[in-house]
Parts: C-alpha cells; structure tokens; sequence
C-alpha cells in the first residue's frame, strides 16, 4: 500500500495561525490543555494507554488526557455532550454521533478493522444449531453491538422483534450472562476471552461473516482538528509509535495494555492477532486517500443503520472523513 504523506509543517502552521485568527487562543495555551480522549476497553484502544504509559505523548509535546468508561455508546454521549474532545470507536459511533448533536465528529486515523473479534456468545447449554429467535439477547444499544446484531439477525431471516433485547454496558451484561440470565451476549474482547475461557460460552456470529465493516477509529471533532492540528498530529505520532513499540516487544507491550483489561499478556497479544488487523501508519491511505476506500464503507455502514431504524436519514460521509488526511 502506499505510505500515507505526512502532514506539511507549514500546513500545521498554517492552520494554526487560522486557528489563532479566529478562536482568540494563544498557541501555548493550545499545548498546556490536555487533548480529552475517550476510549472504552478493547484491544486496539490500548495503544493509546500504551502511548500514556510509556510517556510517549510527554515526550511528543502534547497532554493527553484518557478518560474511560464502561462503553462505546458512554463514550459516544460523553462526545455528544462535548465533555471530551476526541474518542476511539467505530464507524457506527462516528455516524450516529453526526445525528444526536450539533457536534461535527471526523474519523482521523484507522486503528484496526475487526475480522472476527466482535462475537455472538451463547450459553453452551444452548445448541450449537441455535438461532436467535425467541432468545434475551444482551446489547450495548445505540453502538456497534446493535449493528452486528442486526447483520447477524438478517443473516437468520429474523428480526429485531423476534428477540428479547437486554440492553447494558459490557461489565453488566457479563455479570448477566454468568448468572445464565442471557441466553446470548454481543460482546469482544477482553469480555469475549474471559466468558469463553470461563464459562465455555460459543460463538454463533462474528465480524469474520461481515469483514470489512467493523473498523475502529480514532476520531476528533472537527473545531478540534482546525484549531488544534499540531497537538492532533502529535497525538497520531505517539499512537504509531506505541504500535511500533508493541511490534518490538510483544509481551512487554501486552503485559502494560493486558493489565488494563484484566487479562494476561499472553490473552492480551493473542487477541490482537486473531479476529483483528492493525493499521499501520503506512497503511492509512489506502483509507483516507483519493481512492480511499473509507467514504464506501461509511455509506455501507449508514445504510444498515438507516434500513434498521437506528438513524432516521442519510448521512454524508465525506463530511465525516478529516481532510488533513485526504490531502494529495
């Protein structure tokens, strides 16, 4: 693939200065206030984690401050609220976040697609012919769980009324799912690993039937991109470097993102290299550039939420692409 190009320092300066004429903010204090990301347990948010723990974004010149939660749609709403700046999630939060606020979200890097990763788990004393049907299935609604429910619930002819649907965060609907109070959980990893490994719970559906269309994102809104695009760029750099730093020593790296998700360095690496792919640097344009293939996906993505009721009307998704990164 070819590499994506860098960011111009005088394209960095030059918004900058945009930013200064307009906003009224002095340089210094744009690097003195910390970048607040969201970011929700799943593998390859960690890196972010990674970059903190390893003082790569002090040493980049950039605060960085992570605030966690028990999920993609908390992490959304805690966007939409503007109570944080940025925030890792998928391409179904980055669409829905464009309809539930005057917030103007922009995917600016792609950390991983997903290619098996986010499963269906049925309690094993289901079946393994089972269907959904008739099923309490537990879901984060409003995020990706309510997607890959849905792909998965076509793929059976079914529908959403044909289920009883328990919605929660993914601690609570773990804890339901021990006490056998769900007969099925859209869960991934770290969850995923330990109910499997615990309970014996199988997987019925995963993102390996649908690849291509879970992609995992870092994104940013819009005003923070045009003010802001020194510390941004600086956040990206990190985030490639504590890849770079996984890359070079596995275990190590594992260890310090497994601990977070309580799991082991072993589990933690394992599960990002099966049912995931990372993005590497080099890799971004074959996203973000001319003939990019993210503005398909998103529209793919839009459709299955508008044809399933979870967004009322269509979206634009060159609107929800960050130009730095599609600049030739």
């Amino acid at each position: 693939m070819v590499p994506r190009k860098p960011l111009s320092r005088l394209f960095v300066f030059g918004l900058a200065l945009l930013a200064l004429s307009l906003g009224g903010c002095s340089t210094a204090h744009d690097d003195q206030t910390p970048l607040r990301i969201g970011i929700n347990a799943w593998p390859g948010y960690e890196f972010l984690f990674l970059a903190q723990e390893r003082g790569f974004f002090r040493e980049a010149g950039v605060e960085v401050q992570l605030i966690e939660f028990n999920s993609l749609s908390d992490v959304r709403r805690s966007f939409e609220r503007n109570q944080i700046d940025g925030f890792a999630g998928t391409m179904v939060e980055l669409i829905q976040a464009t309809y539930r606020s005057s917030r103007q979200p922009q995917a600016t890097l792609v950390i991983d697609y997903s290619n098996g990763a986010d499963v269906i788990l049925l309690q094993p004393r289901l079946p393994a012919a089972s269907t959904l049907k008739n099923l309490r299935v537990g879901v984060e609604v409003g995020s990706l769980g309510s997607y890959l429910l849905a792909r998965a619930l076509d793929a059976q002819g079914l529908r959403f009324s044909d289920i009883t649907i328990v919605p929660g965060d993914q601690l609570t609907l773990e804890a339901e799912f021990r006490r056998g109070n769900l007969d099925a959980i859209v869960t991934y990893p770290p969850t995923s690993v330990r109910l499997q490994s615990d309970t014996g719970a199988r997987v019925t559906y995963s993102s390996d039937r649908i690849q291509g269309e879970i992609i995992d994102l870092l994104i940013f809104d819009r005003t923070v991109l045009e003010q802001r695009p020194a510390a941004v760029e600086r956040v990206l750099q990190s985030f490639e470097r504590a890849m770079q730093f996984y890359r070079e020593h596995p275990l190590e790296a594992s260890a310090i993102m497994g601990r977070r998700e309580r799991i082991s360095a072993e589990a933690f690496d394992a599960s990002l290299r099966t049912g995931m792919t990372l993005v590497t640097a080099a890799d971004q344009a074959a996203y973000f550039g001319k003939q990019g293939t993210l503005p398909e996906l998103l529209a793919r993505a839009e459709r299955v939420l508008r044809e399933t009721g979870q967004i009322r009307e269509a979206a634009k998704p060159t609107a929800l692409i960050a130009p730095r990164q599609t600049s030739p």
